[in-house]
């Protein structure tokens, strides 16, 4: 492969690959210096003991000049591989909270199109209010708190992200809409009980959480807006609480009664 691709074509991800690299190309260049003497002293109608002292003198050359070289440009591969990959990473990734962005939960929801989803919307209630009381480090305290309750809590059933300011959102599989329900509201109840203390100041926590249930070739931004729904139905309602919207997905005979779940 290396003879038929130019090496700024190729790609090196790992040190196997660096060595691999290495060899390769030292070894071409050890090729061509031996052809090249071979050939021009066989034009001269050298003797074979002249020829064994060129062939060594240029492999040595060669050796001297591409195991170097070759293995710089590996590095130097590397590294630019491992810079795009993390820059790739940041660009995906909530700098705040190490969450999945929004550009990144959109593009995972993208790929997911046209498959049964079910979507969870969640809002901080009153947040603006933490940060005008306490300061926006201590909103960023509560919204790190929150997401990684979030994270322990609920990423078992999907991807969590974090959409907005104190946005967030789940996508996950409808199979286990029973096991969902229940793990929303034990999240919900776990975090309304347990205040963030931060330098002393007490801070109050609850979510809000619309579930959509997604039917089969729904869209996602269909399926967005119905989660979105939900979870104005949960702020109309008085906040810290769980409402569903379970739209084109069939629900059990005693799933009905659950779709609206408060503290």
């Amino acid at each position: 492969m290396l003879f038929f691709r130019p090496p700024f074509a190729i790609v090196i991800r790992d040190r196997r690959g660096v060595w691999r690299f290495t060899v390769a190309v030292t070894a071409v260049c050890l090729a061509y210096a031996e052809a090249a003497t071979v050939a021009t002293d066989w034009a001269e109608t050298s003797s074979l003991a002249v020829l064994a002292v060129d062939l060594a003198v240029s492999a040595f050359g060669a050796l001297i000049l591409a195991l170097p070289l070759a293995y710089y440009a590996a590095r130097s591969n590397l590294a630019l591989y491992q810079a795009k990959c993390q820059a790739e990473r940041a660009s995906l990734t909530d700098s705040l909270t190490g969450l999945m962005n929004r550009r990144a939960f959109m593009r995972l929801a993208e790929n997911e199109s046209g498959e049964p989803l079910a979507l969870v919307v969640f809002d901080l209630d009153h947040f603006k209010r933490v940060n005008d009381l306490h300061g926006h480090q201590a909103g960023d305290a509560v919204i790190r708190r929150v997401a990684e309750a979030l994270r322990s809590g609920l990423g078992g059933f999907g991807q969590v992200a974090r959409v907005g300011g104190e946005e967030f959102a789940l996508l996950a599989a409808p199979s286990a809409y029973a096991e969902l329900i229940a793990a929303l509201t034990d999240l919900r109840a776990q975090i309304a009980a347990t205040p963030v203390v931060i330098d002393g100041q007490t801070i109050a926590v609850t979510l809000s959480a619309g579930l959509a249930l997604g039917g089969p070739g729904e869209s996602f931004s269909s399926l967005y807006r119905r989660a979105d729904r939900a979870l104005y139905a949960a702020k109309t309602a008085g906040r810290n609480c769980l409402r569903v919207n379970a739209g084109p997905a069939p629900a059990g005979p005693d799933e009905a009664p659950k779709a609206s779940l408060s503290a």
